[in-house]
This record gives structure tokens, C-alpha cells and sequence, in this order.
């Protein structure tokens, strides 16, 4: 029932109608809410019936305090049917970062009226911050289904579908939404997402640039943009986007972060190592910019300090394998190998699944010249990562160091066949290991037969 209506109906006192026709007169008629001293001027004097609450609610519905929410609550316990006032609970507990509770009132509100669309929507919402991303499609679409020109719930249905990496569906809603408020705020932006991230880098570009034309003054526009650049070895663009959002959002992590990578990657490792350690300044709490400020130590070969920065990662995230492995190249390049071993089973002890720590201990544990315990963990690592043509060539490595020339050839002739048929990544490094062995006079012609015989290499 509307204000007018309730105004209408004869079941109110002169004294609530009164009121009733002034809340009325402010809200619909000036359509410009008064001062809180002359809100709280109407009241006076009148009895605090529920009809009067309500307008009080009405009044202030767009208060954050608790009073607001003491009176809905005894509101509600008179009148738990009343739509408007379950619906207003929820918008209060939504804004209060309370969503549990939003969707409680979500839900009986569509109880009340089962068609409501945007509760539906405000559920989605409420799921899609708590990361139940499946049930948000769900609720998304069903406010769709009672209200279909809704862009609000294209959206946030766009939004779960891409959380959930179903960036082609996401395109679909985010594509809804622009066709019925092309300047809706960052759709653009979730398109150029979807696209680069499905790498279609044109579609990407375009959709990024329409979101820059459209706010040119939001630094995550150029970010996103530069994302494109990098995702595609263009440093030098990703690296003039990345720039120009770090003119525009100086204070943000995030920026310096994606300028220092494509500094890395192209070479320019000072420079990188300058916006990691930024990056880390502005966000305490970030253990990847420290810990690529340790890779950039690595490369300039000061592992001191390369494992000073990894530490510092770990000391933010103390399960950041990643940052472990850091320290075990690092130990590896310094020839403290049972160091390395150590660094390893501790990755191992946080991810007993993580394929690069187990063949790093594989190799470490050849460096120490446990062979056994060589072929055993890189046998491992192919279990989680068949790709891993290292740990295939340590198997046979070890294998010679053990004595058995025979079953050793055989071994590097399986994996650099598998290699080849499978198109797996190789680095050289299996022959500069036998290459190695020549050197130091061991088992030297073996080493000198496999590198001629099964590589077709000089030795």
C-alpha cells in the first residue's frame, strides 16, 4: 500500500494524517529531504504509534545509525510481513558489511513477494562478496527472469561468471548490460577483462580503450591495459600504460608492481627492482613485490641479498612456496646444496604436490650425490608435471652416476624422444650436466658417447 493510500484509508488518527501528508510533501512533492533539526521537529508531540515509526523510518532511511536499526527491528517484530521494512533490513545490514544477515532479510522478502527482483539482486550481491559465486548466478538470474531489462543483475551475474572463469558467459551479460546503458559503469572495463584473459588481445584493446574513453582519469583503465601489452611480450606499450596509470593512482601498489614486471622481463632489472621495493613500501603486506624483489637480486647474482628479500616475503606470508624455492636457487648458485635440500622439503611440507620443489630436491639431492634420492623425487616432480624435461634428465644423469652406462643412454634417448614428440620445452642443460662430467673427469666417456650418440652434439 502506497503513502497516499495509507493516508487515504480512514484508519488514521488527524495527528497521523497530518503527519502523514507532511512526510509526504517532503519527500515526493519538495523531493529534497529537510534538515535533521526539522525532521525531528514533525514528531513532537505525536503518539508513537507503528504508523508513526514507519514515517520516522522513512525519514531516515538512509541513516547508517543504530537507532535506525533498533526502531526497524521493533518494527518488524509487529509487522515481519510488511516488504518494505524486510527489504530495508537487508539494505541496513548490506550496508553495514553484515551479509549474512542481508540475505536473511533478502529472503524473506521474497517470501513475501516471490517476484521481487531486486531483492534477488541485493542476495546476488551479498553471495558474490562472500564468494559463493554459483549461488549469485543463480539469484542474478532469477531477478532477470521477473524484471529482464535489469542492468544491475546482467552485471553482477557477469561479474560471478567471470570469478568463477567462465569468461565467455560473463561476456554475454557484460554485453546485455551495454547494449541497455552503454556508459554503465565498468562494463567496459569486465569486457576488456574477459578478452584478455580469454586472450582475444584485440577485443581486449578495444574494450579497454572505450573504458579509458570513458573514465580517463581511472588508473586501473591504463593498468588493465598495460596487462594486455605484457600478456602479449609488448613491454615497451605495457610499459608506457603502466606509467601513465602510476601518474594517475601514484599511491597504488599494483601499478609499480606491473611497471617493475615488464621492467624484468625486459631486461631492465634495476629499474625493476625500484618499483618492487615501492610497491612493497606502499602495501606492507604485499609478499610478491618483496619477493620479485628478490628475483631481481638473483639475477644481478647478489644472492645475499636475493635471500634477505625472499625472507622478508616469507615473513609476510610464511606459505609463499614460491619465495622458498627463491632461497633454494639462490643456495643452489652458492653450492650450499644440503641448504637447498632443506629449502626444498620445506616448499614440500607446505605443498607436498608442488612439482618444482620436488625436482629442485632432486637435483639438489644429486649435487649431495644421493642418486637414489635424485631419480626418486624427479620421478615425482613428472608425476605432477610431465612437462618437466629436467627432472627427466636428472633420472638419467643419476642413473650414470650410479654406473649403469646402458640403462642411462637408454633413459636419455626415451626422454629426449618423448620431449621432441611431445614438443616440451628443453634448455640445453642435459648436455652442459654431461659436458660437466667431462670436466671433471667423471665417468668421461660415457658422458662423451651420450652427448655424441644420443644429442648429435660435439662433445
Amino acid at each position: 500500500m502506497s503513502l497516499e493510500e495509507l493516508i487515504d484509508n480512514g484508519k488514521l488518527s488527524p495527528r497521523e494524517k497530518q503527519l502523514g501528508l507532511e512526510v509526504n510533501k517532503m519527500i515526493f512533492q519538495n523531493r529534497i529531504l529537510p534538515a535533521k533539526r526539522d525532521v525531528e521537529s514533525l514528531f513532537k508531540g505525536v503518539p508513537n504509534t507503528v504508523f508513526v515509526r514507519r514515517m520516522r523510518l522513512m525519514m531516515h532511511s538512509d541513516d547508517d545509525n543504530r537507532q535506525i536499526m533498533t526502531l526497524l527491528t521493533s518494527l518488524l517484530s509487529e509487522q515481519p510481513q510488511l516488504l518494505s521494512l524486510n527489504i530495508l533490513q537487508a539494505e541496513l545490514y548490506f550496508r553495514h558489511k553484515r551479509y549474512l544477515e542481508a540475505i536473511k532479510y533478502c529472503n524473506k522478502a521474497t517470501e513475501i513477494w516471490p517476484a521481487y527482483a531486486y531483492a534477488y539482486n541485493l542476495k546476488g550481491r551479498c553471495e558474490g562478496i562472500l564468494e559463493q559465486y554459483d549461488q549469485e548466478v543463480e539469484d542474478e538470474g532469477k531477478a532477470i527472469t521477473y524484471f529482464r531489462n535489469y542492468p544491475d543483475a546482467h552485471y553482477y551475474k557477469a561479474s560471478a561468471y567471470e570469478s568463477l572463469d567462465k569468461y565467455q558467459l560473463a561476456i554475454t551479460d557484460y554485453r546485455v548490460v551495454s547494449q541497455m546503458v552503454p556508459d554503465y559503469e565498468y562494463t567496459n572495463y569486465g569486457l576488456a577483462r574477459c578478452y584478455k584473459l580469454l586472450d582475444k588481445r584485440d577485443s581486449a584493446l578495444y574494450y579497454s580503450n572505450l573504458y579509458i574513453a570513458q573514465d580517463p582519469n581511472d588508473g586501473d583503465g591504463y593498468d588493465l591495459k598495460g596487462d594486455i601489452y605484457y600478456n602479449n611480450d609488448d613491454y615497451p606499450a605495457a610499459l608506457e600504460c603502466y606509467s601513465q596509470a602510476i601518474k594517475l593512482q601514484p599511491e597504488k601498489a599494483i601499478n609499480y608492481e606491473d611497471r617493475g614486471n615488464a621492467y624484468f622481463y625486459s631486461k631492465n632489472i634495476d629499474t625493476a627492482l625500484l618499483d618492487f621495493k615501492k610497491a612493497s613500501e606502499l602495501d606492507k603486506k604485499n609478499s610478491y613485490s618483496l619477493k620479485r624483489a628478490g628475483d631481481c637480486y638473483y639475477e644481478k647474482k647478489d644472492y645475499l641479498n636475493a635471500i634477505l628479500y625472499h625472507q622478508k616475503a616469507l615473513k609476510v606470508d610464511p606459505k609463499y612456496k614460491e619465495a622458498l624455492m627463491g632461497i633454494d636457487y639462490c643456495y643452489d648458485a652458492l653450492g650450499e646444496h644440503q641448504l637447498a635440500v632443506e629449502i626444498c622439503k620445506k616448499a614440500l611440507a607446505i605443498d607436498s604436490t608442488y612439482s618444482n620443489a620436488l625436482g629442485d630436491l632432486g637435483w639438489e639431492y644429486y649435487c649431495t650425490g644421493h642418486f637414489d634420492d635424485c631419480i626418486k623425487y624427479s620421478y615425482m616432480c613428472l608425476k605432477y608435471d610431465e612437462t618437466a624435461t629436467y627432472a627427466m634428465f636428472n633420472i638419467a644423469l643419476a642413473t650414470l652416476r650410479k654406473g649403469d652406462f646402458e640403462a642411462s643412454k637408454e633413459l636419455y634417448q626415451h626422454f629426449l624422444a618423448l620431449s621432441r614428440e611431445k614438443n616440451y620445452e628443453m634448455t640445453g642443460g642435459a648436455v652442459t650436466d654431461l659436458r660437466d662430467l667431462i670436466k671433471a673427469q667423471i665417468e668421461t666417456e660415457h658422458a662423451k658417447s651420450i652427448i655424441k650418440e644420443v644429442f648429435e652434439e660435439n662433445p
